[in-house]
Protein backbone atom coordinates (compact mmCIF):
# COMPACT_ATOMS: atom_id res chain seq x y z
CA UNK A 1 0.00 0.00 0.00
CA UNK A 2 1.12 3.53 -0.71
CA UNK A 3 -0.29 6.50 1.19
CA UNK A 4 0.00 10.25 0.78
CA UNK A 5 -1.54 13.35 2.33
CA UNK A 6 -2.82 16.40 0.46
CA UNK A 7 -3.07 19.88 1.96
CA UNK A 8 -2.81 18.72 5.57
CA UNK A 9 -3.45 21.22 8.35
CA UNK A 10 -0.34 23.07 9.50
CA UNK A 11 -0.08 22.64 13.27
CA UNK A 12 3.36 24.27 13.58
CA UNK A 13 2.28 27.89 13.09
CA UNK A 14 3.78 30.58 10.85
CA UNK A 15 7.41 29.46 10.88
CA UNK A 16 7.17 25.70 10.35
CA UNK A 17 5.16 22.92 8.83
CA UNK A 18 3.61 19.81 10.33
CA UNK A 19 5.58 16.57 10.64
CA UNK A 20 2.92 13.97 9.80
CA UNK A 21 2.84 10.22 10.25
CA UNK A 22 0.08 7.62 9.99
CA UNK A 23 -1.20 5.16 12.58
CA UNK A 24 -3.06 2.01 11.53
CA UNK A 25 -5.43 0.53 14.11
CA UNK A 26 -7.54 -2.61 13.95
CA UNK A 27 -10.86 -3.11 15.68
CA UNK A 28 -10.70 -5.80 18.34
CA UNK A 29 -13.58 -8.06 19.30
CA UNK A 30 -14.30 -5.99 22.42
CA UNK A 31 -14.85 -2.81 20.36
CA UNK A 32 -11.56 -1.04 21.18
CA UNK A 33 -8.89 -0.21 18.60
CA UNK A 34 -5.36 -1.60 18.75
CA UNK A 35 -2.40 0.15 17.06
CA UNK A 36 -0.74 -2.26 14.65
CA UNK A 37 1.54 -0.03 12.57
CA UNK A 38 3.00 3.48 12.33
CA UNK A 39 4.63 5.00 9.27
CA UNK A 40 7.79 7.05 9.34
CA UNK A 41 7.50 10.77 10.11
CA UNK A 42 7.74 13.06 7.07
CA UNK A 43 9.30 16.24 8.40
CA UNK A 44 8.01 19.72 7.47
CA UNK A 45 5.57 18.58 4.80
CA UNK A 46 1.86 19.28 4.28
CA UNK A 47 1.68 16.98 1.24
CA UNK A 48 3.60 13.92 2.47
CA UNK A 49 4.16 10.67 0.63
CA UNK A 50 5.03 7.79 2.95
CA UNK A 51 7.14 4.79 2.03
CA UNK A 52 5.10 1.80 0.77
CA UNK A 53 4.02 -0.60 3.51
CA UNK A 54 2.84 -4.19 3.56
CA UNK A 55 0.23 -5.28 6.09
CA UNK A 56 -1.11 -8.80 6.01
CA UNK A 57 -4.88 -9.35 6.24
CA UNK A 58 -4.62 -11.17 9.54
CA UNK A 59 -2.76 -8.26 11.08
CA UNK A 60 -5.08 -5.55 9.76
CA UNK A 61 -8.49 -7.20 10.02
CA UNK A 62 -7.88 -10.70 11.42
CA UNK A 63 -8.74 -12.11 7.99
CA UNK A 64 -12.28 -10.67 8.16
CA UNK A 65 -12.57 -8.27 5.21
CA UNK A 66 -15.78 -6.75 6.59
CA UNK A 67 -14.05 -5.81 9.89
CA UNK A 68 -13.46 -2.09 10.35
CA UNK A 69 -10.02 -0.57 10.80
CA UNK A 70 -8.86 3.00 11.34
CA UNK A 71 -6.11 5.14 9.83
CA UNK A 72 -5.14 8.28 11.75
CA UNK A 73 -2.83 11.10 10.69
CA UNK A 74 -0.78 12.64 13.53
CA UNK A 75 1.75 15.46 13.88
CA UNK A 76 5.01 14.19 15.39
CA UNK A 77 6.04 17.32 17.32
CA UNK A 78 2.66 18.08 18.79
CA UNK A 79 1.13 14.57 18.86
CA UNK A 80 -2.05 16.07 17.45
CA UNK A 81 -4.42 14.17 15.19
CA UNK A 82 -5.41 15.94 11.93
Amino acid sequence: MEWCGVKLMNTDGWFGKSDPFLRFLKLRDGGEYLKIHETEVVMDNLNPKWKPIKLKDDRLCSGDHSRKFRIECWDWKKSLKF
